[in-house]
């Protein structure tokens, strides 16, 4: 903190600006916001207050003084942690578990349920019963508390070498004898040197095992540091018909989410205004035809080898740690219950019952609008959903089914795809002198009120079978949810409409959905990555750029309402995009509004992950790249210590390296001077990892 003679508030002074760059350079946070020096003649912000860590900070701000013409500058930083309640968890204890042994006693099984039975549920449950017995045998299921872990790599030895120095710093402390001192210090320094060494070799182990995955690396990273892992726990929800009633109790949160999540697709299928607009005026027949065939017992072996047995479990208790261990034994018996749902056309009734996760977004943490569903089917389902998303998928690629401007959930084609697709429009529109409008849309809880009804006849005019549309029909017919909270499973209620946020088939069928969506726009061009939707336009003027896109609003809202979707007029965003020189010389300006609502003109949004403006320069967009690599590089600096030079590379792979490359063919143009200010973090991270001084 002090006074550094540049006016913070003054976006114009250079040594603000030099400042702020090196700020952003070693992620540094300038806590006063308001004039620290004020007189007759000027008003300035000069004396700050600079951190490392923002969120340790508590309350900043500025105390007037009058034995000065500067003002106090103070910041409050927080000073503990609050303790969590005692967490508890059901889970199943694997201390005794033989793997020899549970397969033998496995392929003891009478296992042919589909020959004595011919109703689904009823070989399932029969199936299930025999499994569940033989698992709980091996590993039992044991409700333990959550605590803190030891330090990993604080072993026995240590232990006991903590325990003797210990011993002689009393023995020391008490004789006073120099030669007691000296075996104490002399312990002392073996046992610092050995448990840096185990520290070392542990991390080294974790970043290894983790070689591949950003989130584990960030998450090891993040431990080896001391940061805390995020609080999942939801601690009070605030009810919004009368905001002085809150919930505290977990059940009471599982509750009221359970039911939220539930209703939000009636309740906003309730707002869409009936103009009996028939959803099929959009549609197109296809000309092929789609029937399940039936499922071979190595494609589900081959499945439940890959299962990712991190993953949460189900209702039913069954991991995918268990069903893959199980594999060899299972495989052929879950075939065949795969085929007796295919070829009775019904989905049982058990692997339509979802655990729900509330997953915070961003916003209000007491505000259950800022929360969305994840759904836990059972592992048997989600690897029945898995196989008949092949079948799905494999059809509608060979017959060009998917929209060509779909770049979601669909191979060979990413978020790149779509900012390259969209980007290359503006710019040849931008070099025959046009201007660039488009249209951000926002559609509310868009995965949530998915109309089944119509999703069936979406399916048939793809081609999909009277036979197998029953069985579609099954999936959505009589699915249920139970919300998971802090350890809590609410009651069970019903689901009529949405498809699962989570699940293998939830995404296809979205895009399903939608398909037809591209069939309303007229003058523009609309691109989709799932529900994120974007619609271009160009012309030569503001009179016709807002004509165009008046029309096509107009269009696409009769579109949602034929199909049960809402526009969020609040978050949908509109911009002007090309060259300065073009856009300043136009007389005029673009308003757009829908239903007498007006809609929110910016001069820059994030779009895919990638913050774009009007002219494209990409210096917001840079800016926000800058951030997130200071705090990779932040990191490497302070672990360069503890690994080696492989590992920090390793660790500059999964963490730096992916916010040079994302999206970098979109922003490659960029100025010298902000190429600049990302070489100089390449810089910085290079050094860091190979040691190397500021003269190289």
């Amino acid at each position: 903190m002090g006074d550094v003679n540049a006016n913070m508030l003054n976006i114009l002074d250079v040594p603000r600006g030099h400042l702020c760059d090196i700020f952003q350079t070693y992620q540094l946070s300038q806590l006063i916001d308001e004039p620290t020096r004020t007189t007759s003649e000027s008003s300035t912000l000069i004396d700050i207050f600079i951190t490392t860590n923002k969120e340790t900070i508590v309350h900043s701000g500025v105390y007037p003084l009058s034995i000065s013409d500067h003002c106090l500058i103070y910041a409050v930083r927080k000073i503990g942690i609050s303790k969590n309640k005692p967490k508890f968890i059901t889970t199943r204890s694997f201390k005794h578990f033989n793997e020899e042994k549970f397969k033998t006693d496995l392929s003891k099984v009478d296992w042919p349920v589909t020959d004595m039975f011919d109703d689904v549920d009823k070989a399932w449950d029969n199936w299930k019963d025999k499994f569940i017995s033989i698992v709980d045998n091996h590993a039992p299921l044991r409700t333990i508390r959550v605590r803190n872990k030891p330090v990993p790599w604080i072993n026995n030895t240590i232990k006991f070498q903590l325990y003797q120095r210990d011993m002689l710093k009393k023995i020391a402390k008490r004789t006073g004898k120099p030669d007691d001192w000296t075996n104490y210090k002399k312990a002392r320094n073996k046992t610092n040197s050995d448990v840096i060494t185990a520290k070392r070799r542990y991390y080294q182990n974790k970043l290894n095992e983790f070689k591949d995955d950003s989130k584990g690396t960030w998450k090891t990273l993040n431990s080896l540091i001391g940061k805390p892992s995020k609080n999942t726990e939801i601690n009070e929800i605030k009810i919004p018909s009368n905001v002085n009633d809150t919930l505290t109790n977990a059940c009471d949160i599982s509750n009221h989410f359970n039911k939220y999540f539930s209703q939000i697709g009636a309740k906003l299928a309730a707002e869409v205004p009936d103009y009996n607009v028939d959803p099929t005026k959009y549609l197109k027949k296809a000309n092929s035809s789609f029937a399940f065939v039936e499922i071979e017992p190595e494609e589900v072996l081959k499945l439940l080898k890959k299962l990712d047995i991190s993953k949460a479990t189900g209702l039913d208790n069954i991991s995918n740690k268990i069903l893959k261990i199980a594999a060899p034994c299972i495989y052929g018996h879950l075939a065949s219950l795969f085929n007796l749902s295919i070829k009775h056309n019904v989905f049982p009734i058990e692997w339509k019952s979802a655990k729900v996760f509330p997953i915070f977004k961003s916003g209000e943490r007491s505000d259950s609008n800022n929360y969305r569903p994840i759904s836990v089917l059972l592992g048997v389902s989600t690897l029945f959903e898995r196989l008949v998303y092949n079948q799905i998928y494999a059809y509608l690629m060979k017959f060009d089914l998917i929209n060509s401007r779909q770049f979601g959930f669909r191979s060979l084609h990413s978020t790149v795809t779509a900012l390259l697709d969209l980007t290359n429009q503006w710019y040849y529109n931008i070099d025959r002198g046009m201007i660039n409008g488009v249209l951000f849309l926002d559609l509310k809880k868009a995965f949530d009120t998915v109309d089944h009804n119509i999703l069936l006849t979406k399916l048939s005019f793809l081609g999909i079978c009277d036979k197998t549309l029953h069985w579609f029909k099954s999936y959505f017919t009589d699915r249920t949810q139970q919300c998971y909270v802090n350890g809590y499973l609410s009651g069970k209620v019903q689901v009529k409409s949405g498809v699962p946020q989570g699940l293998v088939l939830g995404p296809l069928l979205f895009l399903i959905y939608i398909n037809d969506l591209t069939t309303s726009v007229n003058h523009g061009t609309a691109r989709m990555y799932a529900d994120d939707t974007n619609v271009s336009f160009s012309a030569c003027v503001f009179s016709e750029l807002q004509r165009q896109m008046k029309k096509d609003l107009e269009h696409l809202e009769s579109w949602l309402i034929a199909n049960k979707l809402t526009l969020n007029t609040v978050k949908t965003e509109y911009m002007v995009v090309g060259s300065k020189q073009r856009i300043n010389s136009l007389v005029g300006d673009l308003t757009l509004s829908l239903n007498d609502i007006s809609l929110r003109k910016v001069k820059s949004t994030k779009c895919l992950g990638v913050t774009i403006d009007e002219f494209l320069t990409w210096a917001e967009h840079i800016d926000n790249v800058i951030e997130k690599l200071a705090i990779g590089v932040s990191l490497l600096r302070r672990n360069r210590k503890v690994l080696k030079k492989c590992d920090l590379m390793n660790v500059y792979r999964a963490i730096v390296e992916p916010y040079f490359d994302y999206c970098c063919i979109i922003w490659d143009g960029i100025s010298d001077y902000l190429a600049l200010k990302l070489q100089k973090l390449q810089n910085r991270a290079a050094r860091i990892i190979t040691g190397a001084d500021y003269s190289r």
